[in-house]
């Protein structure tokens, strides 16, 4: 029969696989601070522009009317559902978490900017809370997703065991930072209301 793994020893596999795929979670880290810098840094078309509020007004609404609970679970329902996407959809060549990781760097870089112009860089305090876990786990995602893609081009005999050590880290280091983030930045919605 064979031996059960303890907590501890799927913490140890989760790390030692992180470990291992530095260079893809590095490399989203990268994509993602160069277009938050762009976000930031970079003046859109008109055009451009108003998608984005646009897209950010929906999001704003959909937290109208929720108590804390019900914000909460919206956060991080979002938050690992996006996540758990950009892991699984790496498989496809890794264009999934490439393109995630960009998009957000980009809107957040864009959203820092206007909070400074209107309301000071000390405005920025408001969104550290929750990125201390939020970012780090979605980053993780990204690139596990990524890693996820190259073993399926350069090494496709391991992507059932890759694969299975990737959900290992979602499910047991990805899930509870979002947990975190969510209730953290819920606490904050409601606080800056």
């Amino acid at each position: 029969m064979k031996k059960q793994k303890t907590l501890k020893e799927y913490y140890q596999e989760s790390f030692s696989f992180i470990s291992n795929s530095k260079k893809y979670i590095y490399s989203i880290l990268l994509i993602f601070l160069a277009f938050a810098i762009l976000g930031y840094f970079v003046s859109l078309p008109p055009e451009i522009e108003n998608i984005i509020k646009e897209r950010l007004k929906e999001i704003t609404l959909l937290f109208e009317g929720l108590n804390l609970p019900q914000t909460i679970w919206m956060i991080f329902s979002n938050n690992i559902y996006v996540s758990f996407l950009s892991l699984i959809l790496g498989i496809l060549l890794g264009v999934f978490p490439v393109i995630a990781a960009l998009s957000n760097g980009f809107i957040i870089g864009y959203v820092m900017q206007k909070a400074v112009s209107i309301e000071g860089i000390f405005t920025l305090w408001k969104l550290f809370p929750h990125g201390i876990f939020e970012l780090p786990a979605v980053i993780l995602s990204l690139g596990l997703g990524l890693r996820l893609g190259a073993t399926f081009i350069f090494r496709i005999r391991e992507l059932r065991k890759d694969s299975r050590k990737a959900l290992l880290v979602f499910t047991i280091i990805v899930t509870p930072l979002l947990i975190l983030a969510a209730i953290i930045e819920g606490l904050l919605v409601l606080f800056i209301k």
